[in-house]
């Protein structure tokens, strides 16, 4: 029986397109500029009973954390944007800590999930400031290049995604196509560790080369630079089930919805998605 399933073509939310068997990456992250076609809408299987209804993800958070999916108040938005903006006032180190690492430490201060803290710095227009902070202390350290700047790291992520992107049938040089884009996406990691989009195409590149298992090696490295960027997720997604890991295709799914990034016909899909991974994991057992 095939347990496989399709993603829709592109999503709100994401920089990821899906065209066919292969997975593009757009310059627009709020998804494609013109409306997709949607695809002809698969039977949705049906719902699986839950005796007594399982404790939910929300169920356990707010047993886990005092102050879960409670509104916040001014003087916690206050706290909250000082302790991000000015983490060593608050005995978090001299060095600055990674980004996943600070949430974490923000939750277990403010009582609150993760994704919480997450969608409230993004709410705020705070979240992106952490990787200008990380960037400053990357460059206040001495290396061997002082040449290290958005612009060459830019430059060479663009040019890798267009090569990337470019479909089989253009002629280009099979040896091109399967290593260059690899060198220039290399290449904008090294001359910026946080250009996360970098770290996503490596991991697409892989898969469009049903190289899954490097792709997932990829995408658990870049979750552990930051485990908020919502692609890693779906991406990891996407891996996991070429490699028919249905649980971790739930898991995935189930996290991004938590981030509370998403629209809410985006949020209805991911959730559908998670219903259909549960169902191909019992299946598969």
């Amino acid at each position: 029986m095939d347990i496989s399933f399709k993603p829709r073509p592109f999503l709100n939310f994401s920089l990821l397109k899906i065209e066919g068997e292969k997975i593009i990456i757009q310059e627009d992250s709020q998804g494609s500029a013109e409306p997709v076609a949607e695809p002809v809408a698969e039977p949705v299987a049906e719902p699986v009973a839950e005796p007594k209804k399982k404790s939910t993800y929300m169920d356990e958070m707010k047993k886990k954390y005092r102050n879960a999916y409670k509104k916040w108040t001014e003087s916690e938005e206050y706290n909250l944007e000082d302790m991000w903006m000015n983490p060593q006032d608050y005995g978090f180190d001299e060095k600055i800590l990674p980004k996943s690492e600070m949430i974490t430490a923000l939750a277990a201060h403010f009582e609150r999930n993760e994704g919480a803290i997450y969608s409230k710095l993004s709410h705020m227009g705070l979240e992106k400031e952490w990787n200008f902070i990380k960037k400053r202390e990357l460059e206040s350290k001495p290396t061997s290049n002082a040449d290290i700047n958005d612009k060459d790291a830019d430059f060479w992520y663009t040019r890798g995604n267009r090569l990337l992107n470019l479909t089989s049938n253009k002629t280009y040089g099979d040896s091109t196509i399967s290593k260059e884009p690899f060198h220039c996406f290399q290449k904008a990691i090294e001359k910026d560790p946080t250009f996360m989009k970098a770290h996503l195409a490596m991991a697409v590149g892989h898969y469009n080369a049903e190289r899954y298992w490097e792709a997932l090696d990829v995408i658990k490295s870049a979750i552990e630079l930051d485990r908020y960027f919502a692609d890693f997720w779906y991406l990891r997604a996407l891996i996991s089930e070429r490699l028919n890991q249905y649980q971790d295709v739930a898991d995935c799914y189930l996290f991004v919805c938590d981030l509370g990034k998403l629209s809410k016909e985006d949020n209805d899909y991911m959730m559908q998605k998670y219903v259909q991974a549960k169902q191909k994991l019992n299946q598969s057992k």
